[in-house]
């Protein structure tokens, strides 16, 4: 049904997590027969993952209907995509002391290469019991590495990887811990360009927890209290690395402390191509804002002039250049009752300009009720083009749960997709698979082509539930495709901060340019692979280039089609990925002739 006016104003007027949404809207195409080639099968069980998120009763308060988030990566090098579950892990009212003699923390599942993960979170020592929001995987240290980073209310936790599968808790020794933030969807990247990694980590509100333990009862049971806008905002953190393993917060200094914002999800990219990184952050219930970097160390807030002063509840990031013109666009998932955005970057070197395009594009209108959490990019059918994954989860209660069940569940939703064309996005969800005639009370989301048979998977976090672990089973249309790792020397061996853009030809000459970043954070609480992953259709042949965090460039190629290579920085050859699983070792300090070229 359509919601009126009215109701959608007096919606804004309430805002983010608190107010009853309207109905659902019937599907536009209701009774059209939907053509897919997207195959999706839920595999999470079966594959090992053994871990529910949170396993307690919600006690409708903003803090725990946030969720948290997951995200894969290579922790042990061996060629295959691990996975950490984040974990929020008890009533948020509980004491930290009981929390954690009580309750399980995250997960991290090891790849086995075979289609199955094992449960190492015990062994591996990144055994962590609090109320956690965010995971990243960042090699801050510059070993080879990959470190995990864990987000939460007053508290950033850092799990140095000492290689060898074993990890090392080394927050306090780098200046984190316990940290008086309602820490989010960080972002990692080389800002002052110094060859290492700094943090960037997202604040929420301030809230008031003690009126929260006292609560006064609405109809038998304590009052409710979800909406960001009733709480203060936190100002967020930017967390400079000194190259010794220690952050400092420059965030006031640098310009992009936002005081002013409720911080859900950073992202660090280079959004004009000056080659230096700059900062979008997602707030709810406040405004966007969008960080130029000055190149001084420090930042501008363009928000305005730019176009992206977006009023809208900003929950996930995603990245992609959907119309294929070199530059990183922008999209952003909203609360119930507001639509998405998709951000057309049409910058120039030293001045950022935005056009939101998401009606243009078909990404709009969606359902009024939907509110969106994790999302992210790939091709899932090798088509050539990106298409476009979203994971919804009310933070409204479901009435039948409080009449059936006593207990205040949030409403579930459905899982979407979009196929990405020439002519736009297409709702292709009805016609994927069985999962997406299910509903969860989806949060964070991430890619990888786990089980590497070149078809993009997604793993979603369900709150208060199991994980989902969607295999990606699609007929490929066209089917090549290819996978760029990337190795650099210094402390950013991974080379976070890259732009890979690879250049495809098919038989009948036909040519086209793609282009992908490797970032560290984005999608809602997490982030994917950092395997870049490039679906070419019909192409039969293919160069690479790599614009490299310090402004080199380096071109390969031709190089092989289907199959993941690995881009040595000034190295003219091309190195593919056995498809065992290799010997750990720090990443990067692989012999250029150990694969052949």
């Amino acid at each position: 049904m359509k919601v009126p006016a009215a109701l959608m104003l007096a919606l804004f007027a309430l805002g983010g997590c608190g107010a009853e949404p309207p109905s659902a809207p019937e599907a536009a195409d209701e009774g059209r027969e939907l053509v897919s080639a997207f195959r999706f099968e839920e595999v999470g069980r079966e594959s090992g993952l053994s871990f529910h998120h949170f396993s307690a009763v919600r006690a409708a308060l903003l803090p725990e209907d946030n969720g948290s988030g997951l995200a894969f990566g290579d922790y042990d090098n061996d060629g295959y995509d691990d996975l950490y579950l984040a974990n929020l892990a008890g009533p948020v009212l509980m004491s930290r002391d009981e929390l954690q003699a009580t309750r399980e923390g995250g997960k991290l599942y090891r790849n086995l290469g075979d289609g199955t993960f094992e449960d190492v979170t015990e062994t591996a020592g990144v055994e962590h019991v609090g109320w956690d929001g965010g995971v990243l995987w960042a090699d801050f240290n510059g070993d080879g590495w990959l470190d995990l980073l864990l987000t939460g209310i007053d508290e950033i936790a850092l799990f140095e990887n000492l290689g060898g599968g074993t990890f090392e808790d080394r927050s306090a020794a780098a200046g984190l811990g316990e940290t008086p933030c309602m820490a989010m969807g960080a972002t990692a990247g080389d800002y002052d360009r110094d060859g290492d990694l700094d943090l960037y980590v997202p604040c929420y509100v301030e809230f008031p927890w003690e009126r929260a333990r006292d609560r006064p009862l609405v109809g038998g049971r304590p009052s409710t209290m979800t909406t960001p806008a009733n709480y203060p905002p936190q100002a967020n953190r930017l967390l400079r690395n000194d190259g010794d393993g220690r952050f400092e917060d420059v965030a006031a200094p640098a310009g992009v402390a936002d005081p002013q914002g409720r911080g859900l999800q950073g992202t660090f990219v280079d959004f004009d191509g000056d080659g230096w990184q700059d900062l979008y952050v997602a707030n709810d219930q406040s405004f966007d804002r969008l960080f130029r970097n000055s190149a001084d160390g420090t930042f501008e807030d363009v928000t305005i002039p730019a176009g992206t002063r977006d009023p809208r509840a900003g929950m996930g990031i995603g990245l992609h250049d959907f119309d294929d013109n070199g530059q990183v666009d922008l999209f952003l998932t909203h609360w119930v009752g507001e639509q998405n955005a998709l951000y057309r970057n049409m910058s120039d070197v030293g001045a950022l300009l935005f056009e939101d395009r998401v009606y243009e594009e078909g990404l709009g209108p969606i359902a009024e009720a939907l509110v969106g959490w994790g999302t992210g990019f790939a091709d899932f059918d090798l088509d050539g083009f990106e298409d476009l994954f979203i994971v919804h989860g009310s933070t409204v209660e479901d009435e039948w749960t409080l009449d059936v069940l006593k207990e205040p569940k949030m409403i579930p939703q459905e899982l979407m997709v979009f196929a990405g064309s020439d002519d736009g996005f297409e709702d292709v969800s009805a016609a994927s698979g069985a999962i997406f005639r299910e509903r969860f009370v989806g949060r964070g989301m991430s890619l990888a082509d786990y089980d590497r048979d070149g078809r993009v998977d997604v793993a979603v976090l369900v709150h208060n539930g199991e994980p989902l672990l969607l295999h990606n089973r699609s007929e490929p249309r066209g089917g090549a495709w290819l996978g760029i790792q990337l190795a650099s020397g210094g402390k950013n061996r991974w080379a976070v901060g890259s732009k890979v853009t690879v250049h495809s030809t098919t038989e009948d000459g036909s040519a086209r340019r793609q282009s992908a970043w490797r970032v560290v954070g984005e999608s809602y609480a997490g982030t994917h692979s950092a395997t870049l992953h490039f679906g070419l259709g019909s192409a039969t042949a293919a160069r690479v280039e790599v614009l490299w965090p310090d402004g080199k460039i380096d071109h390969f190629g031709p190089v092989p089609l289907d199959r993941i290579l690995v881009l040595h920085k000034g190295s003219p050859t091309w190195h593919e990925l056995p498809e065992d699983p290799v010997d750990p070792r720090p990443w990067g300090s692989l012999p250029l002739t150990e694969f052949g070229d």
